[in-house]
């Protein structure tokens, strides 16, 4: 699971654009 949420943050600095959408998905994985 720690590789995904690596791979997520990678895309957050690749796309801070994506962040808006892909952020209020990253809460759900999250909690």
């Amino acid at each position: 699971m720690s590789d995904t949420l690596l791979t997520l943050r990678d895309v957050h600095i690749n796309f801070p654009a994506r962040k808006n959408w892909l952020g209020k998905t990253t809460e759900h994985v999250h909690a």
